[in-house]
């Protein structure tokens, strides 16, 4: 990876799956504004039109789409809805969510992350480990973050299996390397 961080399309060579959260469909680490929001979606948007393929959780297109009434944010969640991009798990994902949902129960204070996180997080792992498609999580949200490096460790994943990748920039991204004392059982 160079300096200047990695593209959507080099990211979806690596990852056939690629789960984004809220606040990466809104823009980058550090960004404010309504331009900010309006040229996000108008990314997110002509990627998915261009055929490179994001994924989002139930919960994370409810919290998206609960921000308000704007004409790119409204294209953007038609587009992801007419290309398959809320990704819905199957009755046996739902049944192992459930599983790691109740073994990792004290994750959310842990790292103080709010359900959709925990949502979106628990998601990218259950998609990885019953469809074996490696797949990238990005997100900005330090707590999710946190809680990633430690799933990794819990369940033995290893990064390429499922990556995590921060926003910084309008059409770029960073990998996040492993802990410091991570190995790979």
């Amino acid at each position: 990876m160079s300096r200047r961080g990695i593209s959507l399309e080099e990211i979806s060579k690596d990852y056939p799956t690629i789960l984004v959260d809220t606040c990466v469909l809104i823009g980058q680490i550090n960004g404010k504004g309504y331009d900010m929001v309006r040229n996000s979606a108008h990314f997110f948007k002509k990627h998915i039109d261009e055929g490179v393929m994001i994924h989002v959780t139930p919960s994370t297109f409810r919290e998206y789409s609960d921000g308000g009434p704007l004409f790119d944010r409204k294209n953007l969640l038609d587009t992801l809805q007419d290309n398959d991009g809320i990704f819905q798990l199957s009755e046996g994902e739902k049944l192992w969510y459930d599983v790691l949902s109740k073994g990792y129960s004290k994750l959310r204070d842990k790292f103080k992350i709010e359900e959709t996180d925990y949502n979106f997080l628990l998601s990218g792992v259950v998609i990885f480990q019953s469809r074996k498609a490696p797949t990238a999580l990005i997100s900005n949200d330090m707590g999710i973050l946190r809680a990633w490096k430690f799933l990794l460790m819990k369940e033995r994943l290893s990064p390429e299996e499922l990556g995590f990748l921060i926003r910084i920039g309008d059409e770029t991204f960073k990998k996040v390397n492993p802990p410091k004392n991570y190995k790979k059982i």
